[in-house]
């Protein structure tokens, strides 16, 4: 009996140890565990607070290209009409020079300051009355058939349309006749050839939207587009219509982006057009955008 309770006390020591060891053990394990997994979680939490990051930004980026999409695709709406009406108004221009007999002439007089606020069909020249040649005279009284079409083209967001000969002689429609005097009352004299409008649309071939720049009679900063008109193959006018960025700051300013986004419009050269900020770099600077 003696030798068997020896063993018994034996093989409950040895179990006592066991167990004091496999609880150390056990506990060690626990903690490096615990370690693990609060070292795994925070890993975690970084990687998917990295994707979320990246995702939010990446979604955030596509929304704004999408509403760039859609607000230029509604100024091209714009555009477009504008430039459909100039090729409509090209047709009959390139019908009165193909077939003049079919077209009276209808006198048409240099700008009346009397006229201002009205639809009024104006001569504009470059070097003086007295020096259009007669040629242009009588092509320019065949044009002004075209007078009705010219004014319909104009309305909420066009304020005037010109027909430039290839000589600088120029037919003008607009309510702004007031605007075409000097400071000694006299007309401004006008050439066509070195606007910015007629040398693009000469250049390019087709219809051209030019950058924003100032307009040479009215004062304020417009973009300007235009339409050369070929009869055989040669250049016989260059037609112009033009929109100011005021009208222009209407479109741009129906498109909201969240509570406090804002909208500009630019060119395709990063030309700035038209801009709510007052401060900073998009800002628009005072004097014109391109040379005159």
């Amino acid at each position: 009996m003696g030798l068997t309770v020896k063993f018994i006390r034996a093989a409950i020591i040895i179990i006592g140890v066991l167990g004091a060891v496999f609880f150390v053990i056990y506990n060690i394990s626990f903690n490096n565990l615990e370690t693990l997994v609060e070292s795994e979680g925070d890993e975690l939490a970084v990687l998917v607070e990295g994707d979320s990051s990246d995702a939010m930004e990446s979604l955030a980026l596509e929304s704004l290209e999408k509403l760039s999409y859609e607000a230029a695709d509604k100024t091209d709406d714009e555009m477009w009409v504008n430039k459909y009406e100039l090729e409509i108004l090209g047709t009959q221009v390139k019908d009165v020079i193909e077939n003049p007999g079919n077209y009276k002439r209808k006198e048409v007089n240099p700008p009346d300051a009397s006229n201002a606020g009205e639809l009024a069909l104006q001569l504009l020249c470059p070097d003086g009355y007295d020096n259009i040649s007669d040629e242009s005279m009588e092509l320019a009284e065949r044009l002004a058939n075209l007078e009705p079409i010219m004014a319909k083209y104009i309305g909420e967001y066009t304020y005037d349309c010109y027909i430039s000969l290839t000589d600088g002689v120029t037919l003008a429609m607009d309510k702004l006749s007031d605007k075409k005097f000097d400071e000694d009352g006299n007309v401004k004299s006008y050439d066509a050839r070195i606007r910015p409008w007629y040398q693009g649309a000469v250049e390019t071939g087709g219809f051209y939207c030019g950058p924003a720049i100032y307009s040479y009679f009215y004062g304020y900063v417009s973009v300007i587009y235009s339409y050369p008109v070929y009869v055989d193959g040669e250049l016989v006018a260059v037609l112009e219509g033009s929109i100011t960025t005021g009208n222009m700051e209407e479109k741009v300013e129906g498109v909201k982006i969240g509570q406090e986004g804002f909208s500009i419009l630019i060119t395709k050269e990063a030309q700035l057009v038209v801009t709510p900020m007052d401060t900073g770099e998009l800002t628009m600077r005072d004097g014109p955008r391109f040379p005159l």
